[in-house]
């Protein structure tokens, strides 16, 4: 059976008024036979509507439904509204396969109790050729390969983060006058050395179709383009996965362009701002002749060195929403995907000019470059500034097809959400009955498929609803990602402070793990304590007196009071007695006082010999800064022995060190 129908006359299908002309005629006393011959319609077709018009008294009223699809399943009305909701489906990134849509139109099938063919009973679900037909019948739909989308890109992209975007950037244009040739983008792209082979004329049938490449796995080279708004281009910079770059490893590049290097051949920090030096050199931007540059949110941007140099050199950073530069970023839109085309049919010429040897990244430049210049023509970089609405600035480039992806996760927005917590208010999951459907279609603001209410209308999502992800309560562990002038002095005092905290949590993490992979005690973080009892004055020792509760080993301390002595007459040159908390027990450490700030002090820990009041330095200095509240005492003055270097260089207390417990 063949699968398009094929016409075996000439004859032309009749129109609706062609026929009420015919049967105008056949009223007036014309014959049959005649009118058939005159109009050129079948004797019995014009017969069965002659009999079927009797009881209409005015011809115009008469409707002509042609018996076309007399063995079609759906009406035209139904196949419409699956075909809106395949679309709705695709856009928001839950779209359905071939099985899956013939299941759907079986289950619709069943719902709206229409006759059925008996291999879609067997099955339960529509045949090959049902699909096959309503393909073809629906030109709008095609089976597409979808491309992998993360789902923090799929929710990430709404309406909110948009927003918040072009706010920022209308202060911007707001603030300066800027010009077309004024308004950059900068982004990194990976180029290896295994390059994607493009399609190749084969046998037809070949199950596999091989195509050489350099190695199984490649190594990694980072390209960093700037383009502007008007078209024009910067020499990019090129970051090889070496320790010390060397100048022949840009042979072939294009004139003018950065040499970097990193073992690892991705961008940091200090690469980063050697390459926004190399921007600025060529731009020739200053305080008084500003630009601003777009990029996204990796940490070698967000630094507070590139801010200042940018800030310094009149370069305004803009940020990108977190998971939102697949559509705004322009370099990302209409560039990097003709470069990334260009640079493997490169690198597949290469191959096979050269047949048996391998690509390395010393060729990488060479082809990059040709690429580079293939793909960032005028065209293509102006076409990504406007259909990303940077320029000429649309704030309404997207439309809501645009965001429905987001949908499925959306949840209302408050405003006194605290970072730390976030709860979500979901709807609830949506039930088969057609009320619940029908309130979430229009708070989600989802193109409904049905044309009257939902008692009329039994459509697609009653029997397969939209996804709409459940309830859920989520800890932040970390401060939300979001868009950003970071050139602007609050946002470069809270990444400045950021930064300082962090390098200052990897300073004592990096002291815990030299000295005995202990954790310290911080005021806010005391899970397990200890008594510490003032002795009696008679005492030899005027030193409190430590007094474990419970064994080592389940280190159930109870509360701690603190030692009767001034934090604050601590000075640089003193030594202390610090503590740290060990996974089963405290650990204390001698220790100098190098510097001293309002909370924390920077220290130089020693050693003890033994179980002696002796200790030394280590032969490798030993520094870290330490919080204050991680002082148990402040140490009496040494006694330092003469004579020879090694015993000049031992400190002795005069303290019993052996009150507290595992003194190192």
């Amino acid at each position: 059976m063949g699968r398009i129908w094929a016409r075996k006359t000439n004859r032309e299908r009749i129109t609706e008024q062609q026929l009420r002309n015919a049967l105008e005629e056949v009223r007036k006393g014309s014959s049959i036979r005649r009118v058939a011959i005159s109009f050129n319609i079948s004797k019995s077709s014009l017969a069965r509507h002659v009999s079927a018009s009797q009881h209409v008294h005015n011809i115009v009223e008469f409707k002509y439904n042609p018996n076309i699809a007399v063995k079609q399943v759906f009406s035209t009305q139904q196949e419409e509204m699956i075909c809106q909701y395949l679309k709705t489906a695709s856009k928001m990134h839950y779209g359905l396969s071939t099985k899956q849509v013939k299941r759907l139109a079986y289950q619709y099938a069943i719902a709206l109790k229409l006759q059925l063919p008996r291999q879609w009973e067997e099955k339960k679900e529509a045949g090959k050729e049902w699909l096959f037909g309503f393909m073809r019948r629906n030109r709008t739909l095609s089976i597409r390969a979808p491309e992998a989308t993360s789902l923090s890109r799929s929710t990430s992209f709404n309406e909110k983060n948009v927003g918040d975007f072009f706010s920022n950037v209308k202060k911007l244009y707001d603030r300066h006058a800027f010009r077309a040739d004024l308004i950059w983008n900068c982004d990194e792209t990976a180029l290896t050395t295994v390059h994607k082979p493009p399609k190749i004329i084969g046998e037809k049938g070949a199950k596999q179709i091989g195509q050489v490449t350099s190695a199984e796995r490649g190594q990694l080279i980072t390209l960093c383009c700037f383009v502007n708004a008007t078209g024009n281009t910067v020499p990019p910079a090129f970051v090889f996965p070496r320790v010390n770059f060397k100048d022949f490893m840009l042979h072939g590049a294009p004139p003018g362009s950065l040499g970097l290097s990193h073992k690892s051949g991705w961008m940091t920090s200090d690469n980063f701002l050697l390459t926004l030096r190399h921007f600025i050199k060529h731009i020739k931007c200053s305080r008084d002749d500003p630009v601003v540059l777009f990029l996204d949110n990796h940490d070698s941007h967000v630094n507070i060195s590139v801010i200042q140099e940018a800030k310094d050199n009149g370069v305004l950073l803009i940020t990108f929403p977190p998971h939102c530069s697949h559509r705004l970023q322009p370099l990302d839109v209409c560039v990097y995907g003709p470069l990334k085309a260009r640079y493997n049919q490169a690198c597949d010429n290469w191959m096979t000019a050269n047949p048996g040897k391998t690509l390395t990244i010393y060729n990488i430049a060479e082809l990059g470059g040709s690429a580079f210049n293939s793909a960032c023509t005028k065209d293509n970089i102006i076409k990504g500034f406007q259909k990303t609405g940077i320029w000429p600035y649309n704030p309404s480039v997207f439309s809501n097809d645009d965001f429905l992806m987001s949908y499925v996760t959306d949840r209302p927005f408050n405003e006194n959400e605290q970072g730390n917590e976030s709860t979500s208010v979901d709807k609830e999951h949506c039930n088969i009955n057609c009320g619940s459907n029908e309130s979430r279609f229009c708070e989600m603001n989802i193109p409904s498929t049905s044309t009257s209410t939902c008692m009329e209308v039994l459509t697609p999502e009653h029997i397969m609803p939209y996804p709409k992800a459940a309830p859920r309560k989520v800890k932040q562990c970390r401060k939300r990602g979001k868009t950003r002038i970071l050139t602007d002095t609050p946002e470069k005092e809270e990444i400045e402070e950021l930064q300082k905290n962090k390098k200052c949590k990897q300073k004592i993490e990096q002291t815990k793990k030299r000295l005995g992979n202990g954790s310290s005690i911080l005021p806010n973080n005391r899970k397990k304590e200890t008594v510490i009892d003032d002795t009696d004055s008679s005492s030899e020792s005027s030193m409190p007196d430590l007094h474990d509760s419970s064994g080592d080993e389940d280190l159930n301390f109870e509360k701690e009071d603190d030692f009767d002595f001034d934090i604050d007459s601590v000075t640089v040159g003193d030594f202390v007695l610090c503590k740290f908390l060990g996974k089963k027990q405290i650990v204390h450490y001698a220790a100098r006082v190098n510097t001293l700030a309002s909370k924390e002090m920077e220290v130089s820990f020693l050693r003890r010999k033994g179980t002696s009041s002796k200790f030394v330095f280590p032969t490798e200095e030993d520094s870290s800064t330490i919080p204050k509240s991680d002082i148990v005492l402040k140490l009496p003055s040494p006694q330092c022995f003469g004579g020879t270097q090694r015993t000049s260089s031992i400190f002795s207390f005069e303290i019993n060190f052996d009150m507290f417990k595992n003194v190192r």
